[in-house]
């Protein structure tokens, strides 16, 4: 009886101590109980989608996704990239609580079309813990694995037309829309887990000239006169929508061997065509088309409106588009959005006209920079324009690559 009073004694007594002990770091201290939680119910795929919404709230520069796109993004008849390509997706919990989400994508096109196994990580959101980050790339590099996948790649979405990679540079810079928005400890999270750089893309900031400069007017005018070129005339957006379809094929012919490009079909382009539609502003579109009226060549952009969607905060309504629509008018940086040259209208004047319309366009109307969005920083082409316009790179994100073991 003594023997087993004092076994029962001295357990409390290490019990008690061991509460001292993690008291010291906090009140009502809960050791760490991380879970991965396969996303299989429309629950799950609510708490994955509204999740960086909390954890990024104080983060200054963050820039909200509208909630109804992420919906969207995630539907199988809106995104048809849900059918074609696996995917899996997940979220990391701590006694209960959301701590990270992941998503994995094999994407089947692209794969095929280059003979190659790579898996991407995508949606890669977590607190600023190495163990849940390692836990996040654990478990989709195990899923591509078992797909027989070699290497993993991210964060990349289904194709070039989804944010790219992380930012590691230009924190001090509010991001624009479609482009990632990290803190800055995401990218060193990674690198901790034996990430390289895959690729990187970067932003210039272009400042708008008083006056387009006289070689790119006569570059211009060179190349309407030799090739039989001409600027379509947009005063509305319904001028816009016979271009629409077209333009979506120009992106195809163009983008053919861009870095992560899927060509779309033609229920992605009906897609993204209503879209383009209700967004895109004919003050900002440039369509160059050749002498049997089809388009070689397009540039479009919209006034920026990081600060409206900041004010949203993923919803359009009731209040959202109005926080949008006044950002936009107060606005004095336009964000290229997309363009694209023909392969065989590239380096034949094409940029300079486009040089010409579109910054006199942002001049006359109040615009002082241009944000380039996302290039390649292999793209030589692209980036010499940006260069020759006086721009400089501002803003630079980073797609990693690891090794399946």
């Amino acid at each position: 009886m003594q023997r087993l009073a004092f076994e029962q004694c001295f357990s409390k007594q290490i019990i008690l101590e061991a509460f001292l002990s993690l008291s010291l770091c906090g009140k009502n201290y809960m050791a760490p109980q991380l879970h991965v939680i396969e996303v299989t119910n429309k629950k799950l795929l609510k708490e994955y989608i509204h999740f960086p919404y909390r954890l990024y709230k104080d983060y200054p520069n963050y820039v909200p996704p509208l909630l109804s796109d992420e919906w969207e993004f995630h539907n199988p008849k809106k995104n048809l990239s849900l059918r074609d390509d696996k995917t899996i997706k997940a979220l990391i919990t701590d006694n209960g609580k959301t701590v990270g989400r992941i998503m994995g994508i094999i994407p089947k096109r692209f794969n095929e079309g280059r003979e190659i196994k790579h898996c991407r990580f995508f949606h890669f959101d977590c607190e600023n813990r190495i163990e849940v980050a390692r836990m996040m790339i654990d478990f989709v590099e195990d899923w591509g694995r078992k797909n027989r996948m070699q290497q993993l790649t991210g964060p990349f979405g289904f194709s070039e037309k989804d944010p790219q990679g992380l930012q590691i540079e230009g924190f001090e810079y509010l991001p624009v829309v479609a482009a990632p928005c990290n803190p800055p400890y995401l990218p060193g999270l990674l690198v901790k887990l034996g990430f390289e750089k895959e690729a990187d893309c970067v932003t210039y900031s272009v400042p708008v000239p008083d006056t387009v400069a006289d070689v790119y007017k006569a570059i211009a005018e060179r190349a309407m006169r030799n090739k039989n070129l001409h600027v379509a005339k947009i005063k509305s957006r319904w001028a816009l929508k016979k271009y629409i379809y077209p333009v979506l094929e120009l992106v195809n012919e163009s983008f053919r061997n861009i870095y992560g490009f899927n060509a779309m079909n033609h229920q992605e382009m009906k897609n993204l065509a209503f879209k383009f539609l209700l967004f895109l502003d004919p003050r900002f579109s440039v369509i160059v088309l050749n002498g049997q009226h089809k388009p070689v060549g397009f540039i479009v952009g919209i006034p920026d409106i990081s600060r409206g969607l900041q004010k949203a905060y993923g919803k359009l309504f009731p209040f959202g588009i109005f926080h949008i629509m006044n950002s936009a008018k107060k606005s004095n940086q336009l964000d290229m959005l997309l363009g694209a040259v023909h392969p065989e209208y590239q380096s034949q004047g094409i940029t300079a006209i486009f040089a010409v319309e579109f910054l006199s366009a942002a001049k006359r109307h109040g615009m002082k920079t241009l944000d380039s969005h996302l290039n390649l920083e292999t793209n030589v082409m692209m980036n010499r324009e940006m260069i020759r316009a006086n721009g400089h790179i501002y803003k630079r994100f980073r797609i990693f690559k690891r090794m399946i073991a």
